[in-house]
């Protein structure tokens, strides 16, 4: 199944809605809009998996990378929404604890910035 995304603003985040599954066939296309926002050295960046149905490891290393790169300019990085079929593989991947996981993107957005 294809990706979609969308990216917009929520002031004072930038969201990145995506929709479908993020596998080995299209997290590069995930990794170019992740890296844009980091390219603009984008604050707040919260990633909307609401209407993501599954996600692989190539789909994990993507959101690890783009962690890792906001964490070198002190920005902030978000994932909200998680269906539990996705949360499910977060915690077995035990990352639950490296990212800032929000049930919903109105939590993600309001929660304040450590």
């Amino acid at each position: 199944m294809p990706i979609t995304h969308a990216v917009r603003t929520v002031a004072p985040a930038t969201v990145v809605d995506l929709k479908g599954e993020i596998d080995m066939s299209n997290s590069p296309e995930v990794r170019k809009v992740l890296r844009g926002l980091v390219k603009d050295k984008a604050k707040l960046v919260v990633l909307n998996l609401a209407a993501v149905e599954y996600i692989d490891s190539s789909g994990i290393a993507t959101l690890l990378d783009c962690l890792k790169e906001m964490r070198k300019y002190k920005g902030t990085f978000r994932i909200a929404g998680m269906r539990d079929v996705i949360m499910d593989v977060f915690r077995l991947a035990k990352l639950e604890g490296i990212f800032e996981i929000y049930p919903d993107l109105a939590a993600a957005i309001a929660a304040p910035v450590k």
